[in-house]
């Protein structure tokens, strides 16, 4: 009921205009310095990097340790290159060490926690500011959008996990009018549901897509293999949170029948990083922060081609600062900038490290793992985590726990987690010190030991 009452105040309001006033100053701070030249955008980065760097040391006890431990302060960051000589924070410091990585002077009020799993399932939880970081990073996305014909309160449907639906109520999507949206279930992309999606979107004059590649490749798999189906005339398709691959991407350009658009960001809010109007090279927003990319000894790589980590430095992370933060996602390094779009940007060709992983229900469904990766609390009391399916229809969730685990966390997991994956999964929990990780190391977020085979074929032909 508030709801509907609060879309229909908002409804005569221009979208831009229903935005705090951070998010219209930002927005437009990146229009004016999206052409910087190198110079000027070295000169931003300089001042932004040494304001985050010296405001961590000052309030924040966790840094001023690491720093003090690595023979470091503020002083020493006289040059961009300097940053090298400060040392790495990463997830397991984050994790285990949470309140010692919040500023002392914001304000406790003004705190938002959040967490984050990420796709290696280390979980932890940390702070933005309340009211500046949500619309921040809105106007960062809206900012790549932007490039590609996207404007601010265009019809837009979202296939990225943002509503679960309700089988038994058959409610399959959700429409909302603040931001112009309609939500669909990415979590009944059966054939039977497919065409009344599509129909949706065509009859509801909706332009573009938001989705993650998994969802949007399952609809072109479909769309291939029924094309008595209209489509609906679309402008272009965002794809996030999820390593796109190539032959992905043909294969949803060719049926959805318009451009894909990927970007490769993270809820720590230290990279960001999307593509142009006239390339598949993700360029990575200078104004947002500097992005590092080390090989396994931390050494940084310069050289077009060199595959390495993904190491972040964010600029607006004051609540929880992100300085040095090794991602664990790997990337191919581009160009030092865009010679098709002409903007002075580090280019990264591809983005290696975002394992794309479905689970297949007893139905038949297939449920991107991304979609369960939720940002969430419940997760809190839990060192690490990792999904395991070895038969269809069931899916065991391995926990290493922290001390503080209970028994009232289990049951909150099994909650979350089962209204993600639906009646037709079976959810079980093991508790375990071992989780298995990739041949390099690499935590896994899914072990699947289906033979997947006839699914990723769905996917990737």
């Amino acid at each position: 009921m508030l709801e509907r009452i609060a879309q229909r105040v908002f409804a005569g309001i221009p979208f831009s205009w229903r935005e705090p006033v951070i998010f219209r100053k930002t927005l437009a701070f990146l229009e004016e310095s999206d052409r910087w030249s190198k110079d000027k955008i070295q000169e931003f980065q300089m001042r932004s990097a040494a304001a985050v760097i010296d405001h961590a040391f000052k309030t924040v006890p966790g840094y001023a340790k690491l720093f003090a431990r690595a023979g470091v302060a503020p002083a020493h960051f006289q040059s961009l290159d300097d940053l090298r000589r400060f040392p790495f924070i990463t997830k397991e410091i984050l994790r285990d060490r949470p309140e010692d990585y919040v500023s002392s002077i914001i304000p406790r009020p003004k705190l938002h926690y959040t967490a984050t799993g990420g796709a290696t399932a280390v979980p932890f939880g940390f702070y933005w500011v309340r009211g500046y970081n949500i619309p921040i990073e809105k106007a960062f996305i809206f900012n790549l959008w932007k490039r590609v014909g996207y404007r601010i309160g265009e019809k837009t449907a979202v296939l990225r996990g943002a509503f679960v639906g309700n089988e038994e109520k058959k409610r399959f999507w959700r429409f909302n009018a603040l931001t112009n949206e309609t939500w669909f279930s990415s979590y009944h992309l059966t054939d039977r549901l497919i065409p009344v999606y599509l129909e949706k979107i065509r009859d509801s004059g909706i332009r573009f897509v938001q989705a993650y590649p998994s969802a949007a490749a399952i609809v072109a798999k479909f769309l291939q293999d029924h094309s008595e189906i209209r489509l609906p005339r679309l402008k272009g398709l965002f794809c996030g949170s999820e390593n796109i691959f190539p032959g992905q991407r043909e294969l949803i350009e060719k049926f959805w029948g318009c451009r894909v658009y990927s970007w490769y960001g993270h809820t720590e809010s230290a990279i960001l990083a999307g593509e142009c109007e006239n390339s598949n090279d993700y360029h990575c927003c200078p104004q947002y922060g500097i992005t590092e990319i080390v090989d396994a000894q931390g050494k940084i790589l310069t050289q077009e081609g060199a595959i390495g980590e993904l190491v972040g430095t964010g600029f607006y992370g004051w609540a929880t600062p992100f300085i040095r933060y090794r991602t664990r996602d790997l990337a191919t390094l581009g160009k030092a900038f865009c010679k098709q779009c002409g903007r002075s940007h580090r280019t990264l060709s591809r983005i290696e490290g975002r394992f794309q992983e479905l689970a297949v229900t007893a139905q038949g469904r297939l449920i991107s793992m991304t979609a369960i990766n939720m940002h969430t609390p419940v997760f809190d009391h839990v060192r690490q985590f990792q999904f395991v399916q070895e038969r269809q229809g069931e899916i065991i969730l391995k926990i290493a726990k922290k001390i503080s685990y209970r028994d009232h966390d289990t049951q909150e997991i099994f909650r979350v987690i089962n209204e993600k994956l639906g009646p037709d999964m079976k959810l079980l929990i093991a508790f375990t010190d071992q989780l298995e990780p990739t041949p390099s190391g690499k935590g896994r977020f899914l072990v699947q030991k289906l033979n997947t085979q006839q699914w990723l074929d769905r996917l990737t032909t």
